[in-house]
């Protein structure tokens, strides 16, 4: 819920009608097939003559001149207003995300004889400056600013034929123009934008202008803007919502969300569970209590188009399943706490932020904290993950939270290491199936462990019960009771091995212990591995 103030710069505007503020318009519900209600009385009109300095206001009918050669000039009645203008633009919005429900402008002229000619309507955006002084805002002939500029603005033009009204008195026509892909073309910088419609008339110093009064904010990719944008326009009042969303038709709309960017990677029941919540429903014994309003709805939308912009930057990585390099939604802050917590120093796991376009490593550090690592949006723009988390030194171990086995940063990244079969495996990567113990080996007739040449997932610490085995990157025979260590007990043993065996994945030519474990190079458990990866290294 919004908790701020609303912009200062709409306050004066509002006192001198120039604002209307959302929150003060009467049965305004917001919803993606809704206008706004009243409009009439929500838009300012004013008429501009040919030579004149300043625009005017009217209300009703402008009257212009339709000038013919050798004759008196002829007056014309016209009028524009807005018909349609979404309810969502009361919310802030998205840079070049046009609204479902499409701004309509209806132009009508009365004459006392029969004319033709073309006729044109041109959308602009306004800022405070103009909506100061609207009079004298003069629409630009070379472009909007870069600040001010729309996409799908093209000025829409007919051709128009006053004809005969029943008594045959007066002639008229009725025009109406619909701008189904207008949005704003930048954002706005946090400030305050409005909607203004340029009617062309006779000639091409003469115009009418349709402004409406109520403002928008257009923000950026960063959806961790919504809620300051929404404070600026609505304050601390909360946006009342026409109708609620169920459950199923969300779920499936997440789902179609992921499907039209050609993510095939599905989405676990906890990940829907946390989107739902998310998004503002509220289980309670499996049964739905409360759903989202549009408003939360359409806040929930902005959120979940950051994450789905940086999963396009990180496309390649999120598909992966072996090992899993990005957690699921469902991992949170705390979940990705309590999943680190016992892992050794180095272990981290990549997870999605709380606010859209996050991605956050929570990193276990050499000091013996767990840390929460914003990683930076534009490196990862620019360079991909991979690099992005090299960047972080301390980081070597990633965390697979659905297996719950450490992975070599190295390694894990690399596409080879995640299909060590030959051959491609198309769409997300199947989680092979490796045993958990050696008693688990024998009872196979083939198991998956043998003949690969190394152990496809180089698993480390499993939080389950068992350790991985089979043909690994090197075979660790700790010291015995009397020289610094004794074998952890959890250990397993290969068979044909003379003592208890550690898999661990490589970390820079060096291993951890992760029994007794200090954290700092040189200390009694930080030991050195010389030799080759082909079979049992000597300790130095």
């Amino acid at each position: 819920m919004p908790g701020g103030t609303v912009d200062p710069a709409l306050l004066p505007l509002s006192n001198r009608q120039s604002c209307v503020l959302a929150s003060s318009i009467p049965d305004l519900q917001l919803g993606k097939d809704l206008g706004i209600p009243g409009l009439s009385s929500l838009q300012l009109k004013l008429a501009r003559a040919p030579y004149a300095a300043r625009s005017a206001e009217y209300t009703e009918r402008a009257i212009t001149l339709w000038q013919l050669e050798g004759r008196a000039p002829i007056p014309v009645e016209v009028q524009m207003e807005i018909t349609q203008a979404p309810s969502l633009f009361a919310l802030p919005v998205m840079q070049k995300r046009p609204w479902e429900t499409p701004f309509q402008i209806r132009m009508s002229w009365r004459c006392s004889i029969p004319l033709r000619f073309p006729a044109s309507v041109t959308p602009c955006a306004l800022d405070e400056a103009a909506m100061s002084s609207p009079e004298d805002w003069t629409p630009s002939l070379e472009g909007a600013p870069t600040g001010l500029s729309l996409v799908g603005s093209s000025a829409k033009e007919r051709e128009i034929l006053l004809t005969a009204t029943p008594d045959k008195t007066t002639f008229e026509n009725v025009a109406m123009f619909t701008f189904p892909k207008l949005a704003f073309g930048a954002p706005s910088q946090m400030r305050p934008r409005w909607m203004a419609f340029v009617g062309r008339l006779f000639t091409p110093d003469s115009y009418l202008v349709a402004i409406l009064k109520v403002p928008t904010v257009v923000m950026s990719r960063n959806a961790d803007q919504q809620s300051k944008a929404q404070s600026l326009l609505w304050g601390k009042v909360m946006p009342l919502s026409s109708t609620s969303l169920d459950y199923t038709p969300f779920i499936d709309h997440v789902k179609g969300r992921f499907t039209h960017l050609g993510i095939l990677r599905q989405l676990t029941p906890a990940d829907f569970e946390f989107l739902a919540a998310k998004a503002g429903f509220v289980k309670v014994d499996g049964s739905i209590r409360r759903k989202p309003s549009s408003s939360e709805f359409s806040t929930f939308n902005i959120w979940l188009d950051g994450h789905l912009q940086t999963i396009h930057h990180c496309r390649a990585h999120f598909e992966r399943l072996d090992p899993l390099i990005l957690a699921g939604f469902a991992c949170t802050r705390e979940a990705a706490r309590k999943a680190i917590w016992d892992q050794p120093p180095g272990a981290f796991l990549l997870r999605f932020g709380s606010k859209g376009g996050q991605l956050v490593m929570t990193l276990k550090s050499f000091s013996g904290s767990v840390d929460h690592v914003l990683l930076n949006h534009f490196r990862l723009q620019a360079e991909g993950l991979e690099n992005t988390v090299q960047a972080y030194p301390e980081a070597r171990l990633l965390l697979d939270t659905s297996t719950g086995y450490l992975h070599n940063l190295n390694h894990a990244l690399q596409w080879h290491y995640i299909n060590q079969d030959g051959g491609e495996v198309p769409g997300p990567k199947r989680r092979k199936d490796y045993c958990s113990s050696p008693t688990e080996c024998s009872s196979r007739n083939q198991c998956p462990c043998e003949g690969s040449g190394s152990f496809p997932s180089l698993a480390g610490f499993p939080l389950g019960p068992g350790l991985p085995h089979g043909p690994v990157d090197i075979l660790l025979a700790p010291p015995g009771p009397g020289e610094g260590h004794s074998a952890p007990p959890s250990l397993g043993r290969v068979p044909g091995a003379d003592a208890h065996t550690l898999y661990n994945p490589l970390i820079d030519g060096s291993f951890l212990l992760p029994s007794g474990m200090l954290p700092h190079p040189g200390s009694a458990d930080f030991l050195h591995l010389g030799g080759g990866q082909d079979g049992p290294g000597a300790w130095n």
